[in-house]
């Protein structure tokens, strides 16, 4: 769609306004997506925001398509969960070439645990392709994971799983990066060992939010590992990092380090207790979720 050039916020929203009555799909969306997230200066208002997006997506806007499946899947925009409509939308949304709803699909008919489809990993592969060859990190990673790993009914290819790996990680995808940081620590998919790559994208996944990669920065920083000089107060901090997102090594070392007052800490038992509990807690809590 053209947007509109302008730095009156008040025209820009009654230009939009005016051609969306006038039934441009492109500017029906621009306002469904204002309604929704105060955009434009407009308040929120789910009711206006899904007059909006279903104009738009019954006009074909393949955004307003993937919205209105997202909000049927998920109870979003005041809408009750209807996996039907859900898989209706997404199917519309995929077909006129939104990625993330390629991607959706994908992992539906991978998993086949919702929206009501059946396992076929031939499908889940065509979507995942599709998502991928469009720049949607998440099937991109899903794609290198099935030539490192032979799922999806793949071979494996070494070379095609890194070309996968290497799109996902430059888009951002933290699991993409954390796995070339490991293949580049290990000797993995086919690299030579280079700590500084390692290290780099470790620390872009770190950064990103990936707990995995957090924990391994803290170990490196503690014992001096991936070619770092020890640094207690950043391993501290990546511990940290990633005993809130609910590792549990990393809960269980703060643990530790509370009780011993290592890390630059003071001795605290009662953090320490803390710290215990939350990783004991949190590995039972996995244990459960895999029986």
């Amino acid at each position: 769609m053209h947007e509109f050039h302008t730095n009156d916020l008040a025209r820009a929203r009654d230009l939009y306004i005016e051609a969306a009555r006038g039934g441009h799909a492109g500017a029906q969306w621009v306002l469904g997506d204002a309604y929704e997230f105060n955009r434009l200066g407009l308040a929120i208002d789910l009711q206006l925001a899904l007059m909006w997006y279903q104009m738009a997506a019954e006009r074909g806007d393949s955004r307003a398509q993937r919205r209105l499946g997202k909000a049927y899947e998920l109870n979003r925009l005041g809408l009750a969960i209807d996996l039907q409509l859900a898989l209706m939308w997404y199917q519309n949304a995929a077909k006129g070439g939104d990625h993330y709803a390629q991607w959706r699909l994908g992992d539906a008919y991978e998993f086949g645990e919702d929206l009501g489809l059946k396992i076929d990993l031939q499908l889940a592969l065509d979507w995942y392709r599709n998502a991928a060859m469009g720049g949607h990190a998440i099937a991109q990673w899903r794609l290198g994971k099935a030539y490192e790993f032979r799922h999806l009914g793949l071979a494996i290819d070494l070379q095609l799983a890194l070309d996968w790996y290497r799109k996902a990680a430059m888009r951002g995808d933290e699991d993409a990066q954390r796995r070339l940081a490991e293949a580049y620590e290990f000797s993995h998919l086919g690299l030579a060992i280079d700590l500084q790559l390692a290290l780099m994208w470790y620390r872009k996944a770190a950064e990103g939010g990936d707990r995995d990669a957090q924990l391994r920065l803290a170990e490196a920083y503690e014992k001096g590992e991936l070619d770092l000089v020890t640094d207690d107060e950043e391993a501290l901090k990546w511990y940290q990092m990633a005993a809130e997102r609910d590792d549990v090594a990393a809960q269980w070392r703060l643990g530790e380090a509370y009780e011993g007052g290592e890390l630059g800490l003071v001795t605290n038992v009662k953090e320490a207790l803390k710290w215990y509990q939350k990783s004991n807690e949190n590995e039972a809590a996995m244990e459960g979720a895999e029986a």
